[in-house]
């Protein structure tokens, strides 16, 4: 017991993903997320990201820093003025998620934030393929610092992307039909084909009714693992994703569960209760379960059964076989050579 209760901290596990819900309405589910530092471009260094869990929209507001103001400014002025307020905000733990001034702003709009667990990006994974498709298209354009002036052209092309998960474009889903490009290899329908407006405004919202959110594809059939008796562990062990030294074991001290959800539990750390997802916790197992597993000593060597008690020698002047003799861990009888012999014979008078 005591060489588990050791040794339980240095293994590890799978993962076990969870599939997120839906959205059910345009506009409704939102993910913020910050980029950067880039090299300075007209000032700025950071790229403020929202995306439309519904539509896949993205928007990308450059910004100078990463205060919780102006990150609240750049929600405010360049999603909330053109597409309406939220149900739901998903970011992660950092200081400008996390701040009064950011709880407030949920406050006044009437919509509910909601944090990722550390450590844990695939639960912003909207937000996180976005940055990455961004990325590659800035840097397949950018010749020189100036990123700012691709910036547009980038949205453009990823906004127009047709998108095999929702079987639409972006575009498409927010404004009912693509965006013209240049270079199109079939012409827009001309302004004279149109219906009138009153059947051409019936059509458009009809057609709005008719758009309906689309499972997501997942891909990849990697097995998951999810230890037996996590769910019902009193305590538990959580991995250390940061950044580690080569002896530093992978999991940190056990600690106590306070709630326990499908996906994430709620512990103590540091005396304040902490939320962390599920796939880098596992059980810790202890004799008493109140108390958390420590590392025991091994106990003394016991005699091997075969080892022989100390006898007389008569050949030794009345000394005991350890004078002459003695016996190895295994129980083997070894014989000392006859100048030992001599040594202590001298010493035992």
């Amino acid at each position: 017991m005591s060489f588990l209760s050791d040794k339980q901290n240095w293994q590890t596990h799978q993962n076990y993903p969870q599939l997120i819900r839906p959205p059910d309405r345009r506009f409704g589910d939102i993910h913020v997320y910050l980029v950067g530092p880039f090299p300075p471009s007209e000032g700025c260094t950071y790229l403020f990201t929202i995306i439309d869990r519904f539509t896949r929209w993205p928007e990308a507001v450059p910004i100078q820093n990463t205060e919780a103001s102006t990150c609240a400014r750049a929600l405010f002025r360049n999603w909330k003025a053109r597409f309406g307020v939220p149900d739901s905000i998903t970011s992660d733990q950092g200081s400008q998620f996390t701040s009064s001034l950011w709880r407030e702003l949920h406050n006044v709009l009437g919509c509910s934030p909601k944090h990722t667990t550390a450590y844990h990006p695939q639960s912003n994974d909207m937000v996180e393929r976005f940055h990455r498709s961004l990325k590659a298209a800035l840097k397949a354009r950018l010749l020189g610092p100036g990123w700012m002036d691709e910036l547009p052209i980038v949205l453009l092309g990823i906004r127009s992307t047709w998108k095999e998960d929702i079987d639409a474009a972006p575009a498409l889903l927010t404004y009912g039909t693509n965006l013209r490009m240049s270079g199109d290899f079939f012409p827009s329908t001309s302004a004279e084909s149109i219906s009138p407006g009153s059947v051409f405004v019936r059509d458009l919202q009809e057609n709005f009714r008719k758009l309906s959110p689309l499972t997501p594809v997942h891909h990849g059939t990697a097995k998951t693992y999810l230890p037996r008796d996590l769910m019902s562990a009193e305590q538990v062990y959580v991995r250390h994703d940061a950044h580690r030294g080569p002896l530093v074991r992978p999991y940190d001290e056990p600690f106590k569960v306070l709630c326990r959800s499908n996906k994430h539990f709620d512990i103590l750390r540091h005396n304040k209760p902490t939320r962390v997802s599920i796939d880098r916790l596992k059980p810790a197992y202890s004799a008493d379960p109140k108390f958390p597993p420590t590392t025991v000593q091994p106990p003394a060597q016991a005699p091997h059964p075969h080892a022989q008690a100390p006898r007389v020698d008569d050949n030794a002047g009345g000394g005991t076989i350890s004078d002459t003799q003695s016996s190895t861990r295994s129980g083997r009888n070894i014989k000392r050579p006859i100048r030992y012999r001599t040594i202590l014979s001298a010493r035992s008078f």
